[in-house]
């Protein structure tokens, strides 16, 4: 049977032969903690803090997610359309017929990831705002989901 020892930081067993104790995650020798350790903590820091993470979980406040992260994206995709249409007016069908690929397979996989994660962080931050804002951030939702459902079922239709 191995021999065990007490780790000098939290008190739990430790076989003889490990550097860093199971519980607390230290070393025997400097008390510095596992280098796995540190990892799983950054890692976990990171989804503690990206706003991506904190709108998902509806954390953020909804004004923010509505405004910032539905209408400055709603302009953004709208200026993209317009360069490709300004593109496509070109007459080259060659750079179209790569743009409208890289537009397919690129974009409407990136657009329906963004609008599920759109429509599910503002459902769930408007769980903490005001009854109205609440009821109208959810209206808005149900009638995006309508028109995302539509549209993918146009482009599939369509392609």
């Amino acid at each position: 049977m191995p021999e065990r020892e007490t780790c000098r930081y939290c008190g739990a067993n430790v076989f003889y032969l490990k550097d860093f104790c199971p519980k607390c995650q230290r070393s025997k020798i400097d008390g510095s903690i596992s280098p796995a350790h540190r990892a799983i903590e950054s890692f976990q820091n990171f989804q503690r803090y990206s706003f991506i993470s904190r709108a998902w979980k509806g954390e953020e406040p909804l004004g923010k997610v509505f405004l910032i992260y539905n209408v400055l994206f709603i302009i953004l995709f709208y200026v993209l359309i317009a360069i490709r249409y300004m593109i496509s007016t070109l007459q080259s069908s060659k750079a179209f017929g790569i743009l409208s690929f890289l537009s397919f397979a690129v974009g409407i996989p990136f657009l329906i990831a963004y609008s599920i994660w759109l429509l599910v962080s503002m459902w769930r931050c408007a769980t903490t705002s005001h009854i109205v804002f609440k009821v109208l951030a959810r209206i808005w939702v149900v009638t995006m989901l309508i028109i995302t459902l539509n549209t993918i079922r146009y482009i599939l239709l369509y392609l």
